[in-house]
């Protein structure tokens, strides 16, 4: 982006911006997701404002969470001081050692020291693709992944994403089969006289977004085997973790329970520094607004001290470290919490799943995450046939937002297929209901130019 100034009369280009940028800047103009934000439908304020299934946040428990922090603010003088540092209090770190060390099931106890605070699991690994991989290395992605996976990797640190793309949706769960496809991709990418680069990384999200699963154990076992063999680092983003529930609509649907990649002893593995897990406040506790994420890296204590310094850039509040402590050290409170946090999710996921089916819309069963993946480009097609592939995605978009619903579109998570969305269920009733209803006639109204 340039304008035009005068320097001692005479009249030249000025860069406004780096040009590293100007696609950001580009990018923004076309984000509908914030939009919409400044204009959240509700039945009675704003009845004519955008229905957002866009983001994957839980509105399902936050009345809970609000009488919670109610109850248990009362912050010190030293959440206005830097006293803690940069990489989190001491008091949280170990109520995150404590509480994951309970629920996740550590095969070795986990350690205040272990753990990098960041305000939020986006800076977080934004943080680890500084210290993991040099410019010109790269990280690979299985398809389809979370969106924001590209920038965080790549946006500020310009390190390089590979994604890989699978067969079908039940090769990236199976342990021979998703193994087998990151191996020839490794070989293809590392080939010296193809592109010659070194995979410094594999980035796996478990539970998985957007496809709302959950990875085996045998299949985490052979994925440390495979960073093994080519000493790369495993970056497990276990936000989702404590975000599963009972699937009662899905027959013949096999449930596989969360495994935490640090649960399973690394001896004859994987060497201790090359795993790193993420997690935070955002998904399990509905508190994305909280900015609260951990590195977990056990072994790998020059990790840890590297981000000391670069820290401040992602230093968490201290007023949601004393929030978030205050959630993890109640143990009382969460048993209650999450047992209902399920039952509401199991409830709401029927429900969507159920409308899914009775309106002919494919989506891939889930137990875990606060979506499903749907397949909107079969349905719409049967309305609009003729529609060219590369026109779908567009086309859909266009028709769910003039009827003012939103969704978050396969293309910006690496859908290997066009007319893939991922719908988030985890709101109000009255606000699923009226998505609902939008969507089908979007899938089936005219098109509006």
């Amino acid at each position: 982006m340039t304008q035009s100034t005068t320097t001692m009369g005479l009249s030249v280009q000025a860069s406004e911006l780096a040009k590293r940028a100007d696609k950001p800047e580009q990018e923004s103009r076309n984000v509908l997701i914030w939009e919409a934000a400044s204009n959240l439908w509700d039945r009675t304020t704003n009845p004519d404002g955008v229905v957002s299934l866009a983001t994957a946040e839980n509105w399902l428990m936050q009345d809970s969470l609000y009488n919670h922090m109610r109850k248990h603010f009362n912050p010190g003088p030293d959440v206005f001081t830097y006293s803690h540092g940069t990489r989190g209090s001491q008091r949280l770190k170990e109520a995150i050692a404590k509480f994951l060390g309970h629920h996740f099931s550590p095969a070795e106890e986990l350690k205040a020291e272990h753990i990098v605070i960041t305000n939020g699991c986006h800076s977080a690994l934004e943080q680890l693709s500084f210290t993991l991989a040099d410019r010109g290395e790269v990280v690979l992605l299985g398809q389809p992944f979370y969106g924001s996976f590209i920038m965080q990797f790549e946006s500020r640190a310009v390190r390089n994403i590979i994604v890989v793309p699978f067969d079908n949706d039940e090769d990236r769960f199976d342990k021979d089969a998703t193994v087998a496809t990151y191996e020839k991709s490794i070989k293809q990418i590392q080939d010296p006289h193809g592109a010659g680069l070194k995979v410094k990384a594999l980035l796996v999200c478990n539970p998985h977004n957007p496809l709302g699963r959950c990875y085996p154990r045998e299949t985490l076992v052979e994925l440390m085997k495979l960073c093994q063999r080519h000493e790369m680092h495993l970056v497990v983003d276990e936000i989702y973790a404590l975000s599963t529930f009972d699937n009662t609509v899905d027959e013949g649907f096999t449930q596989v329970p969360f495994v935490s990649a640090l649960s399973i002893p690394t001896e004859g593995l994987i060497d201790g520094k090359f795993l790193h897990v993420i997690w935070g406040m955002s998904k399990d506790f509905g508190a994305s607004g909280l900015r609260v994420g951990a590195i977990i890296s056990q072994h790998n204590k020059a990790l840890r001290d590297s981000l000391v310094t670069s820290g401040i850039l992602a230093s968490v509040s201290s007023l949601s470290d004393h929030v978030s402590a205050h959630m993890l050290e109640d143990d009382e409170w969460f048993h209650l919490y999450i047992e209902e946090s399920r039952k509401k999710m199991s409830a709401a996921y029927s429900k969507i799943a159920t409308w899914a089916r009775k309106n002919q819309i494919p989506y891939v069963p889930a137990n875990a995450g606060l979506f499903i993946w749907v397949d909107l480009g079969s349905r719409f097609l049967e309305s609009y046939p003729g529609i060219p592939e590369e026109e779908l995605e567009d086309l859909i978009v266009k028709a769910l937002y003039d009827n003012k619903v939103l969704l978050t579109r396969g293309k910006d998570f690496g859908a290997e297929k066009p007319g893939w969305f991922r719908l988030v269920y985890t709101v109000p009733d009255e606000t699923l209901d009226e998505a609902m209803a939008r969507i089908l006639q979007a899938l089936g109204g005219s098109l509006r130019n």
